[in-house]
């Protein structure tokens, strides 16, 4: 795609205008998710302008995330912050589709084992009896996003232990199989990511990450799955959409 460098005005600061501009391409897709970009040194002699004001307005969306700025290679595009809807029911990969990103998973680990005293409390059953457990990494446009933790009850869906988690979304099986969810409770921590989860996210350990603890529940309020997930901080922009009451 041709880059279009848009002319620079008296009319607000220098360095807002180019970080703007670079903004602009970069959620109409003239930059993807990926692409390398002009460096600052071309940046400034494209907008006729010093060094300095195009570092300016560069750190300004590396900090928001939209740019990657990487030693010894560049610039890169890193796409809008993906929006999460703190009040709103459904599963990764229907809220990715929502932004016009390509949803990619990686199942890192399943297994079916006794709920214990930790999961049955959560989930409301015995300790003896069997769950779902599955690691899963996610990702958008080939970026790490998230890592999450499910816990379900075998007994909701038994079919979550056989079905393919990287062709199938958790919320499609479900849906599938009678399995959905009506309403859910959900929280949300800051925390410092563990060595493998650092590793996992492609971030340092000095990187905060969003953990969102969420239960989920059937018609009649019984409990569905409880998730645990760890959320690139830089990659997020947290949403709540209030109903005025009348």
């Amino acid at each position: 795609m041709t880059k279009i460098t848009k002319q620079i005005n008296n009319q607000s600061p220098i360095h807002i205008q180019v970080r703007e501009q670079i903004r602009e391409q970069i959620e109409e897709g003239v930059y993807q998710p990926g692409d390398e970009m002009p460096s600052e040194i071309q940046l400034a002699k494209e907008y006729g302008i010093n060094r300095l004001t195009v570092h300016n307005a560069v750190t300004a969306l590396v900090n928001e995330g939209m740019v990657k700025r990487i030693q010894g290679k560049g610039l890169f595009a890193a796409g809008r912050l993906k929006e999460r809807n703190l009040g709103e029911l459904g599963g990764f990969t229907q809220t990715v589709r929502k932004e016009d990103a390509f949803p990619g998973r990686k199942l890192l680990f399943r297994e079916v084992r006794p709920a214990g005293i930790k999961y049955a409390r959560l989930l409301d059953i015995e300790e003896e009896e069997p769950m779902i457990y599955l690691r899963r990494l996610f990702l958008t446009n080939n970026e790490p996003y998230s890592i999450e933790e499910t816990y379900i009850p075998y007994a909701v869906c038994p079919e979550l232990e056989k079905v393919d988690m990287t062709v199938f979304s958790l919320y499609e099986t479900l849906e599938f199989h009678g399995v959905v969810p009506k309403t859910a409770k959900q929280s949300l921590s800051i925390t410092m990511p563990a060595a493998k989860e650092a590793r996992l996210l492609k971030i340092g350990r000095d990187t905060p990450v969003l953990m969102f603890e969420y239960t989920s529940y059937d018609e009649k309020g019984k409990e569905i799955e409880f998730n645990r997930s760890y959320t690139r901080s830089d990659r997020n922009r947290l949403v709540v959409h209030y109903k005025p009451e009348v």
